[in-house]
């Protein structure tokens, strides 16, 4: 009896071993076969990227056929980065171009910043080769970590002509920062009962530093209509012509990153506005909550500033003077953001003469163009103002041809301009192929 329950507590224990032996090898194979598929699995694939031009013109077909090793994508939310393509005006004419990188999930550390100009005559195809050109540069850090960076060619050469090359990374300018500017326009509209010329011209030199901001600028505007109609059976033409010219001067004075100085002077005429001679001086004072130097990501500004002006008429007011020395102020404040989630401006200010508070101006805008979520955009654009400080208009009713043909400024009480949008876009979010056949059809 007990030999028989040893065989059996020995039969036992032989089948217990051999369970976990079968087992430990199954799942060695297992472990083995997994190890095996992951490292036969095909490489990452190409990262998407969401190229956000918020408030530059971008070529987005030259982009895609530049940039292919990467999935440029329209939708932000679904990409592994996104580049914030900004710019400003510089002093020279020409523009300072920021692209910011925000790396999302598994690139989230890789953030990056940056910069570069552009010559006021570029041409557009020398701006978006440029521009190509350093989206590149700002997503090799994130490319060389992949598969695909042996698909990278990078060169560090100088052009041919080193000379020129050098020359333009130096910093003396033998124009010491000043741009000058000529031009001339001229239009011609013409049909059976209407004609219209208009001719202008100006010159400007401005000189543009971190430190100051000058400008002088001399404009002339020309313009003659002319109208054919029907009186009675009697054809009679009326015709009229409006002129106005200015010469203008204006000073910035850089004091610190938040606080800066100005003042403008200006001599001009103007028909339509009843304007003989104005003279006209302000100056004001800035302060800016960021650095000016963020301009190009956000900016935040209130000003204030007191002005005179020499009015001489051509015509009697409706406040029957046919000249007057006028003293007022102005107060403003700017806003201007660019983010990931879209871009806002606004502007609001309000100006009155100091003699008679009720002649004022209350001048508004605001501009949104916001990515709500995925697809959906949002976009506003309004501007407009109260405007009580028309002292310059004719006295006595304003006849049926000039309502009509706006030879004269009218009295109004208010302007408005505004417009709204909303949009949804759903599909394939992903799409490189570039195909400009039958643009037009």
């Amino acid at each position: 009896m007990h030999e028989t329950n040893c065989v059996g507590l020995f039969s036992k224990i032989l089948c217990c071993n051999a369970y976990f032996y079968f087992m430990k090898k199954y799942l060695t194979l297992i472990c083995c076969l997994i190890a095996i598929k992951s490292l036969s699995q095909e490489p990452p694939g190409k990262i998407k990227v969401f190229i956000d031009c918020s408030n530059v013109l971008c070529d987005y077909n030259f982009l895609r056929t530049e940039i292919t090793l990467v999935d440029l994508v329209s939708n932000r939310n679904v990409a592994d980065v996104h580049v914030l393509i900004t710019a400003v005006e510089n002093g020279n004419g020409g523009k300072s171009y920021q692209l910011i990188f925000f790396g999302s999930s598994r690139f989230a550390n890789n953030s990056d910043t940056l910069k570069f100009n552009t010559v006021p005559n570029s041409t557009s195809f020398e701006v978006r080769e440029t521009l190509a050109n350093y989206i590149k540069l700002g997503l090799i850090p994130i490319i060389s970590k992949m598969p695909l960076s042996k698909h990278v060619k990078i060169e560090f050469k100088m052009p041919i002509d080193t000379s020129k090359a050098i020359s333009s990374f130096s910093t003396k300018d033998p124009w010491n920062y000043w741009v000058m500017r000529i031009g001339v326009n001229g239009s011609l509209n013409a049909d059976q009962v209407y004609k219209s010329t208009i001719a202008s011209g100006n010159i400007s030199a401005n000189r543009t530093t971190d430190k100051i901001k000058l400008n002088f600028s001399v404009y002339a505007g020309y313009n003659k209509y002319e109208y054919t109609f029907d009186n009675n059976g009697i054809p009679v033409n009326y015709n009229f012509i409006n002129t106005d010219y200015q010469v203008q001067h204006s000073l910035v004075k850089s004091i610190s990153k938040h606080w800066g100085f100005g003042y403008d002077a200006s001599v001009s005429n103007n028909t339509f506005s009843n304007n003989k001679l104005r003279s006209y001086f302000k100056t004001a004072f800035e302060y800016s909550f960021f650095p000016y130097q963020e301009v190009n990501n956000r900016l935040l500004t209130i000003s204030y500033g007191v002005h005179v002006r020499s009015n001489k008429y051509y015509d009697t007011t409706i406040y029957l003077k046919t000249s007057e020395l006028l003293y007022g102020q102005t107060i403003q404040a700017r806003l201007s953001l660019n983010k990931k989630w879209g871009t806002v401006s606004s502007q609001v200010s309000y100006s009155n003469y100091l003699h008679d508070p009720s002649l004022n101006n209350l001048y508004m805008r605001l501009q949104m163009d916001v990515r709500i979520t995925g697809g959906l955009s949002f976009s506003m654009y309004t501007s407009g103002g109260l405007v009580r400080d028309q002292v310059f208009l004719v006295k006595g009713k304003a006849s049926e041809q000039d309502i009509l043909t706006r030879r004269r400024q009218i009295a109004s009480d208010y302007t408005i301009y505004s417009g709204v949008g909303i949009s949804y876009r759903f599909g394939s979010i992903l799409n490189n192929f570039v195909n400009p056949r039958l643009e037009g059809l």
